[in-house]
């Protein structure tokens, strides 16, 4: 079969962009498809760490973001009785110092755009529904535009459309079984927060535990606020997803005191995090990376760094596959060592963790620790932005 493209990427997300933008920069045909419009809204506490940071700076795509959004230099941990830790970022090996936090209707245009300069050939409105099959290997999608059902075909195909992904289910079997844990994140942006600065917020507080709470500045006392919590404890303790907000905003000892004269600007809006990561992310043929991997840490529901980092392996792998011409599965398990070396050890101990953090005694003796060391305060933020 003659292909048209070296490689068809589904879905012009953050895992999506990063690899076509890096296969076409080595020269490959790329195709990237997603069913929204471009510029879309996408569910997200909205923050890139120093490790995310790294990738962009690598990409080229930072100095599209300094100076127009809010730099952040370090974590603030809070919880009811244990006070506040604050951890600067770490000068880490190669890792920057700094964060940013970045709206995803914006992060992911610019992130779309930059792949669409390098080469790649973007078609948005273009949801893609079956898979082409040749010889048992996947050799490319079917989608529609317009109303008509197209093909195309390609070496290989990456999947980055979420963790929803249709593909991921109807071609690698994977069920929501499959992951380590589920959990839903609710936010909204709020106007008017009061003391917030260039600090991530986390907080940890009575009121909400289980869940874990959030307030990501935006600049102009502008917040990216929301509560993340496993929906197994959503469903214990028999709250609704505005429920826990309304605690988050009303009900703290912390973060009631900065959120009391602020005002929401959007409404309140959530989504499912399917988290830990899968046992399989490659076949003969395709690839997944980011969410449709469940590349999402089980502790904090940070998934963006690990799309922006597996695209980079995925599209590694790949073109090193393109470069010898060789199209079986076997120059994709480069890609599957790097995600299980580098993430797995994260989500495992992630996992461990979240049983001990859902307890306020718990999470206020260590946050009480933490904030009197330096050390402890830096082992705790390597833990949470899975720094090596």
């Amino acid at each position: 079969m003659l292909m048209n493209y070296d490689v068809i990427v589904v879905g012009a997300g953050v895992a999506g962009s990063s690899a076509s933008y890096y296969l076409a920069k080595a020269g490959h045909k790329v195709l990237m498809l997603d069913k929204c419009k471009f510029p879309r809204e996408k569910i997200c506490g909205d923050t890139v760490t120093p490790r995310g940071v790294r990738v962009l700076e690598d990409m080229g795509v930072v100095q599209k973001l300094e100076g127009r959004f809010k730099e952040t230099r370090g974590v603030k941990i809070y919880s009811s009785k244990g006070g506040c830790s604050v951890t600067d970022f770490p000068a880490y090996k190669d890792y920057p110092r700094r964060g940013f936090v970045v709206p995803r209707i914006e992060l992911d245009e610019i992130l779309k755009n930059h792949a669409s300069q390098a080469g790649v050939h973007f078609l948005e409105h273009s949801p893609v529904t079956d898979v082409v099959m040749e010889s048992g290997r996947v050799a490319g999608v079917k989608y529609s535009c317009d109303g008509k059902i197209f093909e195309e075909t390609a070496k290989f195909v990456i999947v980055a459309e979420g963790a929803s992904s249709k593909l991921a289910k109807s071609v690698f079997g994977i069920d929501k079984k499959d992951f380590r844990a589920t959990a839903i994140a609710i936010r909204a942006y709020y106007e008017g927060v009061n003391d917030i600065d260039d600090y991530m917020e986390i907080y940890g507080e009575d009121a909400i535990l289980p869940g874990v709470g959030w307030i990501f500045p935006q600049g102009n006392n502008v917040a990216n606020v929301g509560v993340g919590i496993y929906l197994n404890d959503l469903k214990k303790e028999n709250y609704n997803v505005t429920e826990i907000l309304d605690r988050f905003a009303n009900s703290t000892v912390h973060a009631s005191k900065k959120l009391k004269n602020a005002k929401r600007l959007t409404q309140v809006v959530g989504k499912k995090l399917y988290m830990g990561g899968v046992k399989r992310a490659v076949c003969d043929g395709m690839i997944l990376v980011g969410d449709a991997a469940g590349l999402i840490n089980p502790l904090t529901g940070e998934g963006m760094m690990y799309a922006l980092e597996s695209s980079k392996y995925a599209a590694e792998a790949i073109d090193s596959a393109l470069r010898t011409n060789d199209l079986k599965t076997k120059p994709l398990e480069g890609y599957q060592k790097n995600i299980d070396a580098l993430f797995n050890k994260y989500f495992t101990l992630s996992t461990f963790i979240v049983r001990f953090a859902k307890k306020p005694w718990i999470v206020n003796s260590s946050i009480n620790l933490i904030k009197r060391s330096k050390w402890l305060g830096e082992l705790n933020l390597r833990c949470w932005i899975s720094i090596n």
